[in-house]
């Protein structure tokens, strides 16, 4: 296996969504629901769980790169084929991140597996049509 570092582009549709979703997550102060307040904060425990799996993988002590939550370029909230698009670009990036995250013993049981999990199954309540007020 091999792990590379997602930059926070690729990182952003995940937390956009969260945010939109409010999205549970757990932090140093606690549980939290995804916000506009804490995005940014979502999106680095995100990217220090990339990190420490390249770390694990490379035996390097390289320090996780800030995240500062910008939200994605394609507009999340439009229905239609723009919302379908940006509901790819969310599985596209949580399947990313599983896979490039998954190097530690550790990952199954981190916050951030638990974070794509629940982002996962949003996913799926959305795209099933149990959720359809959100496509």
């Amino acid at each position: 296996m091999s792990a590379y570092m997602m930059d926070s582009a690729d990182i952003a549709p995940l937390v956009e969504f969260a945010v939109q979703h409010k999205i549970a997550f757990h932090d140093a102060g606690g549980l939290r629901h995804a916000s506009r307040d804490n995005a940014s904060r979502l999106g680095q425990l995100l990217m220090n769980a990339n990190q420490e799996s390249v770390n694990y993988r490379y035996r390097e002590q390289t320090k996780t790169p800030r995240y500062d939550h910008v939200k994605p370029d394609i507009a999340p909230t439009v229905r239609g084929a723009s919302r379908v698009a940006f509901l790819q670009r969310v599985a596209d990036a949580a399947s990313c991140l599983d896979y490039q995250a998954c190097e530690p013993p550790g990952w199954t049981q981190s916050e951030a597996h638990a974070v794509l999990a629940r982002i996962n199954a949003k996913l799926v309540s959305i795209l099933s049509h149990r959720d359809s007020r959100h496509v």
